[in-house]
């Protein structure tokens, strides 16, 4: 590697905080790692893997598991937070008192907060002082954590209000390896919209898996997600072209298609007639999908823009939809 190592600390030792800790690591960085699950963390520790999240994966011994949140993150040039949308304001909380200027911040968590309406960049800014507010950055697009951590072909896209540290960021994500690449975009509001959008349609497509529909089905599904993602972007003040690329269509191909993602996973068990709190127990991770869901008919409001199958998906969630009732509503939604 070229670059001078960094201290880079990972908050979230779920399956993509692991993933980039260890891609992190082999690219020659110091990694701390913190999680609220201890008996994770000691994993780690003394094992070098996180079977829980991570089953199969070797872990470097550059990546140094912390008990103590601040004292993760404490003199830290980068802190990449990798933890469900709905606990990522509490958790920034927790150590933004020990934050100095020059530490840059990567949220890598897909979502909208549900009681605000706002951006995880946002978020972020919101609990951290001022001065460091030009130093928060977001990570999206197709990225499933166990092809990452398989070191298969990867590319992300990185954007924040402040285009200056993007380079940085990229060069401590690239450098060192062949497979992990970063583009630069400049639309916050597209890139994070469709990062928590596309988990939305993961979960229709899982439910047109479970019920055995086609592809031809599952393509008109899926082209209606993207024209939803579309309209519900540009409403918000998001560049259309965004959508057409990595973190609209490319998004939504992995989480729709992939065995690997969690979304598709819950809509599958949805599908096969399982209520949510039956299907919730069978995860072992958080599915972004469910919040998503929340936070997009509240948008969808707010703008006064209509999203049939966001909203089926909110009626399979929330209303108790059958699966059965919900194929035939989609099928009707997009012809």
């Amino acid at each position: 590697m070229t670059e001078t190592p960094k201290i880079v600390a990972v908050v979230g030792a779920g399956n993509m905080g692991t993933t980039l800790a260890n891609l992190l690591a082999k690219n020659g960085h110091t990694v701390r790692i913190w999680d609220i699950n201890t008996d994770v963390l000691q994993e780690i520790q003394e094992k070098q893997t996180n079977t829980r999240y991570l089953p199969g994966v070797s872990l470097s011994p550059r990546i140094t598991p912390s008990l103590n949140l601040s004292e993760c993150v404490a003199g830290a040039d980068y802190i990449l937070l990798v933890v469900p949308s709905v606990f990522l304001r509490e958790t920034v909380k927790r150590f933004a008192h020990v934050l100095k200027t020059g530490q840059i911040l990567v949220n890598c968590a897909k979502g909208i907060e549900e009681s605000s309406l706002k951006f995880m960049i946002e978020v972020i800014e919101e609990e951290i002082p001022e001065e460091l507010h030009h130093f928060v950055a977001d990570l999206s697009g197709p990225s499933l954590a166990k092809e990452v951590a398989e070191e298969k072909m990867t590319r992300v896209i990185l954007v924040s209000r402040n285009q200056c540290i993007l380079p940085k960021i990229k060069k401590l994500l690239e450098d060192g390896n062949d497979y992990f690449r970063a583009g630069l975009l400049m639309d916050h509001i597209g890139v994070q919209l469709g990062g928590m959008m596309k988990n939305i349609y993961a979960l229709a497509i899982g439910i047109c898996d479970a019920v055995d529909a086609s592809y031809n089905t599952k393509a008109f599904v899926l082209d209606a997600g993207l024209s939803e993602m579309t309209k519900l972007g540009v409403a918000m003040g998001a560049h259309r072209e965004t959508f057409y690329g990595l973190s609209g269509v490319g998004d939504l191909i992995a989480t729709c298609f992939s065995e690997n993602s969690r979304n598709r996973a819950l809509g599958k068990l949805l599908g096969s007639g399982k209520s949510l709190d039956q299907a919730l127990k069978e995860m072992v991770m958080v599915a972004e999908g469910i919040p998503a869901t929340r936070v997009t008919k509240k948008l969808s409001q707010k703008y006064n823009v209509f999203l049939p199958v966001a909203e089926e998906m909110h009626h399979v969630l929330f209303d108790g939809y059958s699966a059965e009732q919900s194929s035939r509503a989609l099928i009707r939604i997009v012809t």
